[in-house]
């Protein structure tokens, strides 16, 4: 109920503040009417607009007002005149807000921000933004209201902070927030407000403010601090002969009075309210007084009096047609107080129908005000359709004016296109191609992975069986068939895996060469090193890579090992390093070398040697396959890639593998 009343006053503020104060009105329309029979051009539409102003500022000359908008606007139009054109739109938008054509005045309000905001008249398009939100807010979508109302004090803020208008957009915002229950919210913005009219003298829009404030203080319980601030709004409404105020102010203190329990003043500012409003002839502000006066006479047990003007209440709510005084609420609740006094008075039968009566008049306001508010939704969501598809059609019909234009091009651009198409077709060929070379690399990388399990696993079989043989215990056996297994396991995971980490393939090694010592009875040792520079976690080797060279090692380089003395232990070291590529400058590779101090590359010439080298021509295989892996790595990481097997001077091989450097 308070806010309606508030919002009449603040759309009707709203119009005033759009351009020019009214004072004076009267000379400064005769002034321009003697204009319009010389002026041409935009200065015919800066007059029309600027008339359209004045007699909107006079709420009875609306008509005048409508007349003189659409001359500026026409004019605009036909001259692109933007400001002209923006102005007009503005205007429009607050007489179509008066009129209650919601839809009409959403579009136009859209329309004066869009251009107002290309134009950087950023203190208009603020204005054109809370003209959207009072739209929002006559039809109850408060919500919507409350984020135009915030968009409009924020462009204030930055681009106009002095503007007068200002403090009206944070009265909206504030009265925004009290309707959605945000009232510490509301304070603080209603605050803003008071201090933005003090600065400009505005002391009516000061008042207004200060209103907004008691009533969202007394919802809080500071009726100490709302009275300071009602006591302030009648003054000043009294000294500049403000009646809406005089008479706000009044209801707010008598509410605060209520609350407070002082019923006695709570009458006496109710009979000042009556006597004002009769003067004035502002029936809604009769009603309400009278029910805060029976609601006094209730409480003071003064049932006779307080029936008396609970039924005063509800004739003058009755005479009220105009929707914005919400008749129905003012019955439905003069009928809930009329409903309590019946009972206090032990009259059941009366309660009982007022209680009934009250409920079904609440009812049917809350269905009727819903009812509007879906109508006017509906409204506003088919206007904004047709907006768009208006939109969509003015795009259709630009892209199709833009096609016409471009026929004399068209032959050129397909030329184009078809040059371009097939370079891209010769490019995704050749992609095409380069891709299955390399599914074609990694396959056969996957397929020499696999190629090297049957050795691994017939020399482990051949292992166990050896260990059987030569008579271990079963604990022994057992680990070592634990052994055997964990290094299968993760040979088929490498399987599945390109490249793994110098971490992983080391530990793969390691276990490898331990189930090897078991089998040897320690007769071999080994040493793996790392080069600082390395990160052993993060720089990736291709999987399984070590092993096959370690199986020709303690295969063939340590053969008999087992039962033949040597000057020296046998021994493995396998080493990482860093070194510079020879072929491109500035690249740096990974060097892994392998050195044992076995028997070497000699020649073999007994029958039993030539044997063995069968033996040793069958096991080089796995060799084979890993210089066939790092060959198919070669186009696909560098030239670098490569394997060298040379005798040590002091006997014994050593392998030198150079692979590029690939970190994770």
């Amino acid at each position: 109920m308070y806010f309606r009343y508030l919002f009449i006053c603040i759309v009707l503020l709203s119009i005033a503040v759009t351009k020019l104060s009214a004072q004076n009105s009267f000379a400064q329309i005769d002034s321009l009417r003697n204009v319009l029979s010389t002026a041409k051009d935009t200065n015919l539409a800066n007059a029309y607009q600027r008339l359209g102003v004045l007699y909107t500022n006079r709420l009875d000359r609306l008509d005048s007002a409508q007349y003189f908008i659409e001359k500026c606007l026409k004019l605009s139009l036909q001259l692109d005149f933007d400001k002209g054109i923006a102005w007009g739109y503005m205007l429009q938008a607050n007489i179509f807000l008066t009129q209650k054509k919601y839809s009409e005045a959403l579009s136009s309000g859209k329309n004066a921000h869009k251009i107002f905001s290309e134009l950087h008249m950023f203190a208009q398009a603020a204005q054109a933004l809370y003209t959207s939100g009072l739209v929002y807010n006559a039809v109850g979508d408060v919500s919507n209201a409350v984020k135009y109302f915030v968009e409009s004090a924020q462009t204030f803020e930055q681009y106009a902070p002095q503007n007068p208008a200002l403090s009206i957009a944070y009265l909206n915002l504030a009265m925004g927030l009290s309707r959605l229950n945000r009232r510490e919210e509301s304070v603080l913005y209603s605050k803003k407000a008071i201090q933005i009219a003090r600065q400009n003298h505005d002391a009516q829009k000061e008042i207004l403010a200060s209103v907004n404030l008691t009533s969202n203080l007394v919802t809080l319980h500071q009726f100490d601090t709302a009275l300071v601030y009602a006591n302030r709004a009648l003054d000043e409404s009294k000294r500049i002969g403000f009646v809406h105020g005089i008479i706000r102010s009044l209801i707010v203190q008598s509410h605060i009075c209520l609350e407070e329990g002082n019923f006695n003043r709570v009458i006496a500012l109710g009979t000042e309210v009556i006597q004002k409003a009769n003067e004035f002839g502002k029936k809604e502000y009769i009603a309400n007084a009278s029910m805060r006066i029976a609601e006094a006479y209730d409480s003071l047990r003064n049932y006779d009096k307080a029936l008396e003007y609970a039924q005063q209440g509800v004739s003058y709510a009755q005479q009220m047609p105009d929707p914005w005084s919400n008749m129905l609420v003012n019955q439905s609740h003069s009928h809930e107080v009329i409903s309590g006094i019946y009972k206090k008075r032990n009259n059941p039968t009366l309660a009982l129908f007022h209680f009934e009566l009250a409920k079904k008049l609440g009812d049917s306001a809350s269905s009727q005000e819903k009812e509007q508010q879906l109508n006017a939704l509906i409204n506003l969501y088919e206007a904004n359709r047709k907006e768009a598809r208006l939109t969509e059609l003015g795009h259709i019909a630009e892209l199709q004016s833009l096609q016409l234009q471009q026929k004399n091009t068209i032959l050129i651009s397909v030329s184009i296109s078809a040059v371009l198409a097939v370079l891209l077709g010769v490019l995704f060929y050749r992609q095409r191609r380069l891709a299955a070379e390399k599914q074609i690399a990694e396959t056969e990388q996957r397929l020499l992975r696999t190629r090297l399990n049957p050795h691994l696993w017939f020399n482990a079989l051949s292992s166990v069986q050896h260990h059987l043989i030569s008579g271990a215990n079963t604990r022994a056996t057992a680990t070592y068939l634990s052994k055997i297994a964990s290094v299968m396991r993760q040979s088929l995971e490498s399987s599945y895996q390109d490249t793994v980490s110098i971490s992983e393939e080391v530990e793969f090694a390691e276990k490898y060469l331990s189930i090897q010592q078991m089998r040897l009875e320690q007769a071999f040792e080994y040493s793996i090193e790392i080069h600082s520079a390395l990160d052993p976690d993060s720089v990736r080797v291709p999987s399984m890579l070590l092993e096959p060279f370690l199986e020709n090692t303690i295969e063939h380089g340590f053969r008999g090992i087992e039962a033949v003395a040597r000057n020296e232990k046998a021994h493995i070291r396998i080493a990482f390093n860093v070194v510079e590529s020879q072929k491109k400058k500035g690249e740096t590779l990974l060097s892994i070398t392998l050195e044992d101090n076995g028997s070497g590359l000699q020649s073999k010439k007994s029958p039993q040697e030539n044997a063995e080298t069968q033996g040793t021509a069958h096991r080089s295989r796995a060799v084979e396959i890993t210089k066939e892996r790092l060959r198919l790595l070669a186009p696909k990481l560098s030239d670098d890639v490569g394997v060298t097997i040379a005798a040590r001077e002091k006997g014994g091989v050593m392998v030198r593998i150079t692979l590029p450097l690939q970190e994770a």
